[in-house]
């Protein structure tokens, strides 16, 4: 295991305590309610489906990032959520900051400590952007176990947004999870069992290559039919959403083939976050 692998690792355990809990009031189990009226919802729908239109229409490298292992971005996924607990921030900036990576990896190959640096950058980045509250940049660099540099962080962080022209509004997966959640029969705990699907599943570079917006629906559909709401998505929300149902249950079942089939580790903070469906998260036949 490399250095980034343990220091990182290190901070992690000690502190996952904190992290936990907060967990309770980052992830209280129900839905995030809007504040715009019920009229404006398909508007605002086509709208993000249009801006997400231009982030997929940009160069696709993620097949190229043969330095960045699979267990060290599962490692930078927990050191993500475990900061977002520590830090208090929220979903909206976490899902943004998964969605900078992405992007990130999209058009530039990188290294594995420059994708510590690109993880990093982006949750600082979405922090700035989010509506909620941005920590100090020393909290984010303590959560690293010091072992970036102030002018490290900067750096990067500039890099990141030079990338993008400073355009990093694109819509994520949780705002369509909350935007989709309007047009389908959802409820608190398919919402959450929803969102825990797509957060254990965002540093998995081929899952990353679907639209946000499939990915939403997709983890709905698999949701509810974990939960046996097996009419969760009707043909007509399907229409309203712009999707056919065999591509969404194309997209569910590679993100249950990434859950089960391949066994693919799901981190305990991830789960720790997550307590409102604890539950049903303990089950082992959950997504059988």
């Amino acid at each position: 295991m490399n250095e980034c692998s343990v220091r990182f690792e290190k901070t992690a355990k000690e502190e996952a305590e904190t992290g936990i809990k907060n967990a309770n009031a980052l992830n209280p189990g129900s839905i995030p309610k809007l504040s715009l009226e019920d009229e404006y919802t398909d508007n605002i729908y086509s709208y993000l489906r249009e801006r997400e239109k231009l982030a997929q229409n940009e160069m696709d490298g993620l097949n190229e990032q043969a330095e960045v292992a699979d267990k060290f971005r599962n490692e930078m996924l927990e050191w993500m959520v475990n900061t977002q607990l520590v830090l208090k921030l929220n979903d909206e900036a976490l899902f943004l900051a998964f969605n900078i990576v992405t992007r990130y990896l999209k058009v530039k190959k990188v290294t594995q400590y420059e994708f510590l640096l690109l993880c990093f950058a982006s949750l600082t980045i979405a922090s700035k952007y989010s509506k909620h509250h941005s920590p100090h940049l020393k909290s984010f660099i303590a959560a690293t176990n010091n072992l970036l540099s102030k002018t490290e962080a900067v750096k990067m962080e500039l890099v990141v947004l030079e990338t993008f022209q400073f355009d990093i509004s694109f819509p994520t997966v949780f705002d369509f999870l909350q935007r989709v959640s309007r047009y389908v029969e959802v409820n608190g705990t398919v919402f959450s069992l929803a969102l825990y699907i797509c957060e254990s599943q965002a540093m998995d570079l081929a899952i990353a290559k679907h639209p946000p917006s499939l990915l939403a629906i997709a983890a709905f559909h698999l949701a509810g039919k974990s939960t046996n709401n097996l009419l969760i998505i009707t043909d007509m929300s399907l229409a309203e959403i712009g999707y056919g149902r065999d591509q969404v249950e194309r997209c569910a079942e590679e993100i249950l083939s990434n859950m089960t089939f391949k066994k693919r580790r799901v981190s305990s903070i991830i789960k720790t976050k997550h307590k409102a469906i604890a539950d049903l998260l303990q089950n082992e036949n959950l997504f059988n």
